[in-house]
């Protein structure tokens, strides 16, 4: 079962997710290692990328 996260907690995870892809990580990685699914990384970035 998927434990929900608050609407700050989810923020949290996507920029978490931003810092460590700008590292150089790759985003499958970073979906493993936060727990996410990677289309979830694939999607946040996608975003990200729209805010600029």
């Amino acid at each position: 079962m998927h434990e929900l996260l608050t609407q700050e907690a989810q923020k949290e995870l996507r920029m978490r997710a931003m810092s460590i892809l700008k590292e150089g990580m790759k985003q499958k990685d970073i979906a493993r290692v936060l727990g996410v699914s990677q289309t979830a990384v694939t999607n946040w970035k996608k975003r990200a990328a729209g805010a600029d």
